[in-house]
């Protein structure tokens, strides 16, 4: 993410595929 956060890294990874399998 913008912040650099790790978590926020994840969480797009993770975001991101789900949204272009839905």
């Amino acid at each position: 993410g913008m912040n650099g956060a790790i978590r926020d890294e994840i969480l797009l990874q993770l975001t991101t595929p789900t949204m272009f399998v839905q």
